[in-house]
């Protein structure tokens, strides 16, 4: 029984650990202003993730979110495509708190969310 015991409690530290390090990501593309896609990914710490759509507006996103050594603040390494452009932005976020860049005709924002 106390072998099960500390199992289960092990199962549990484990699961809290995980969930401390995954991260919701809302983003924004928008391609000469104009929305082409709002994706919302669920990702792990220092684990890349993505998402594409085909079609005319299609699009394509690739990031990986590590934390960074201060409480809150994030690394966000992205890489976005559109039909007519590219962008590779390195970002540091906090979280909760929106970030955006834009490239020529491309622009991202972002909302990282613990």
């Amino acid at each position: 029984m106390k072998t099960l015991l500390m199992g289960m409690t092990a199962l549990i530290t484990v699961a809290a650990a995980a969930a401390e390090n995954s991260y919701t990501v809302h983003a924004t593309l928008l391609s000469n202003g104009k929305v082409v896609g709002e994706p919302v990914l669920q990702v792990r710490d220092a684990e890349p993730a993505s998402i594409e759509v085909s079609g005319v507006e299609g699009y394509s996103l690739a990031l990986t979110v590590t934390a960074e050594n201060t409480p809150g603040r994030y690394r966000l390494v992205s890489e976005v495509s559109t039909a007519g452009s590219n962008m590779s932005p390195t970002l540091v976020v906090e979280a909760n708190q929106p970030a955006e860049v834009s490239i020529g005709q491309l622009t991202m924002r972002v909302t990282v969310r613990e």
